[in-house]
Formats: C-alpha cells, sequence, structure tokens
C-alpha cells in the first residue's frame, strides 16, 4: 500500500501543477503545503491511536501526502536564489534534476519501509499516550517556537545567513523540510515497528520534534521569497503558534476518546 499511495501522491502532485501554486499576496501556495498538514495531522494520529490498527484512511493519507512532499521538496529548496556565489543554477519543477530528486527519494523510502516491514513482521498495538507523553508534547512544541525565534534573533545580525543555516550545493535547507523527512521516518517506524517499546520511544521523539520544525516555518515556507524579515515576522510566530495548539488540541482530544472507549468498554 505504502508504494500505491506514494505513487498516487507524486502523480496528482504532478498534474496539479497545472493550477499549483496559487498566488495569493505575497504568498505561493504549493499542493505540498496541504500535504504537510495531512502528514502532521495523520503523525498525531498515529502517536495517539483510536484503533488497534491504523485505519485504511491514515495510511492512504499518510503515503499520498509523503509522495506529494517528496514530489516537491528539491524545487521548494531551489526556488530561492542560492545564498552562495557560484552555486549551481536555479531550475524549475519539472527540470530533470527535480524528476531525478523525486525518483531518487521515492526509492530510498520505499527501501527504508520494505526493511522496516522485513525487521518488524507481527504488528502490535500502538499503546495510547499518557498525559504526561501529552504535556512533554506540548511543551517541546511551544518551547521549542521560542527557541528557535531566540536563537535565531541572537545571532541574526552577527552571523550571516549562510553560516549559520544548513547549505547544500550553495542553497538554504530550513529546519522545515528537514522535519518533513524526521516525520516521514517516525510514521514509517509507527506502521511497522508499532507497539514495540523502543521504536516507539524513538518514533514518539521523531513525531514530536517533526512536528515542531514543519510547525515554526509551515507557512514562512510559503511565501515568494522566503527571507529572515518574514522569519522574524508576525505571520511566522503566529502560524507557528496555531499550528503548535492545532496539533495539541488533536492529541487531548484523542486521549479523551480513548479514556471515553475505555470506559464504555469496562461498563
Amino acid at each position: 500500500m505504502a508504494l500505491f499511495y506514494t505513487t498516487i501522491g507524486v502523480i496528482v502532485t504532478r498534474i496539479l501543477s497545472i493550477i499549483f501554486p496559487l498566488s495569493i499576496g505575497v504568498f505561493e501556495i504549493h499542493i505540498s503545503f496541504i500535504a504537510m498538514i495531512v502528514l502532521c495531522w495523520s503523525t498525531i494520529t498515529l502517536l495517539s491511536p483510536v484503533q488497534d490498527r491504523p485505519s485504511a484512511r491514515t495510511i492512504a493519507a499518510t503515503f499520498t501526502s509523503i509522495g506529494s512532499i517528496l514530489d516537491e521538496t528539491f524545487w521548494m529548496v531551489v526556488r530561492n536564489p542560492p545564498l552562495i556565489p557560484d552555486s549551481p543554477a536555479q531550475v524549475g519543477y519539472w527540470s530533470a534534476e527535480s524528476m531525478i530528486f523525486t525518483i531518487f527519494s521515492f526509492a530510498l523510502l520505499m527501501l527504508l519501509t520494505w526493511l522496516a516491514i522485513s525487521k518488524w513482521h507481527n504488528y502490535k498495538p500502538i499503546p495510547r499516550l499518557t498525559w504526561w507523553e501529552i504535556l512533554f508534547f506540548i511543551l517541546v512544541m511551544y518551547a521549542g517556537l521560542v527557541a528557535f525565534q531566540m536563537s535565531q534573533a541572537s545571532i541574526r545580525f552577527e552571523i550571516p545567513n549562510a553560516e549559520r543555516s544548513l547549505m547544500i550545493f550553495g542553497y538554504e535547507i530550513h529546519h522545515i523540510v528537514q522535519g518533513q523527512f524526521i516525520l516521514m521516518i517516525a510514521t514509517i517506524i509507527m506502521l511497522t515497528a508499532s507497539g514495540r517499546p523502543l521504536p516507539r520511544r524513538i518514533s514518539f521523539i521523531l513525531a514530536t520534534l517533526g512536528c515542531l520544525f514543519v510547525a515554526d516555518q509551515i507557512l514562512y515556507y510559503q511565501f515568494d521569497l522566503v527571507t529572515d524579515e518574514r522569519y522574524f515576522g508576525a505571520v511566522t510566530r503566529i502560524s507557528g503558534a496555531i499550528a503548535c495548539s492545532i496539533m495539541a488540541g488533536r492529541l487531548i482530544y484523542l486521549k479523551l476518546k480513548n479514556s471515553e472507549n475505555l470506559g464504555v468498554e469496562e461498563e
């Protein structure tokens, strides 16, 4: 199913490139923006499942969104000018480089999924999160937002952006990109290793960090031009706080629903 739905995600994204990105003021809304929201939502659902096994809808949403994100990752990175002179030239969405990256990342994802399935054959239900774990998730999310802003602001005017950012071939790799890949790994672990103690702890930590990285820049990454000024702007801060609140609220809702279902079963 992973192969099928990821392929669907790639194909649909390529087809929708006819109308996307949508230009709205200073924003360019890409299809991967919607996919990021879906991936975060699916990750939260997998973290604290209501059912013993993930539903077919959750699996479909997870891998379809992953396919969409993989397909636009390269283009989203190189759409802004490189920060280092004499870097490779920018390329378009339909360039050979973009399609090669999509194929390579798709193959790598399938390999990781196959290895995970090979290692963990039998599915075990994922234990529900405790209130302490949910509190940890919420604290990390909000504290992380503040830490990102404060740490970057403290060195903003002293250290050039190119020296304080992850750079590949002269292009800045924003932490939302890292967050997307962290979430992909977390979801693969949750869907294969499932309820095994150590993988569950690892997937929980990865999911928390991935959600934080994505939430911090989820709307910022949709600006037509991503700059320091816009990162430190109100839009980025407010959208990050809203994203964190939605994910925290979703976790709390699932916890309450699980408690309600448990009470019904006991009766």
